[in-house]
């Protein structure tokens, strides 16, 4: 039996992102339910207009039956996880030396000059929002 605690956590999750998440824990057995977490927490990022506040990860980790710790980490492992309100748009640069030697840092200004934003900043208009990336490329 679901605690009062639980049921409002719970309800922090919309119905239609419970059913996208029951759809997720589907696909793995009862004991392996933390496997949907990532998938669980990008529904409820999705739900929340682009980033995941720390109730709505108790939440995902109520629902899932996994400890807050736990979920935390997963979300703030993944960069694809927002924990603060971003834009409607993100513009990942890649800043590391790498990137740097083959000319990202033109790239970099040209992006803050042209968005008025430096890392970390969203416009005022909530539409853009700049953050970095590690380079992916091997």
């Amino acid at each position: 039996m679901a605690t009062q605690i639980q049921q409002h956590k719970a309800g922090l999750l919309s119905v239609e992102s419970r059913a996208r998440i029951d759809a997720w824990l589907e696909k793995y057995p009862a004991d392996q339910r933390q496997s949907a977490v990532l998938s669980a927490l990008q529904i409820a990022q999705e739900q929340n207009g682009g980033w995941v506040s720390r109730e709505l990860m108790d939440a995902v980790a109520d629902y899932i039956g996994m400890p807050p710790v736990q979920v935390y980490e997963v979300g703030t492992f993944y960069s694809m996880i927002e924990l603060e309100p971003v834009g409607r748009n993100m513009v990942a640069l890649c800043t590391n030396l790498s990137c740097m030697l083959c000319g990202a840092a033109d790239i970099v200004k040209h992006v803050e000059n042209k968005l008025g934003i430096k890392l970390g900043e969203t416009t005022p208009d909530g539409r853009w929002t700049r953050s970095w990336t590690r380079w992916s490329k091997a």
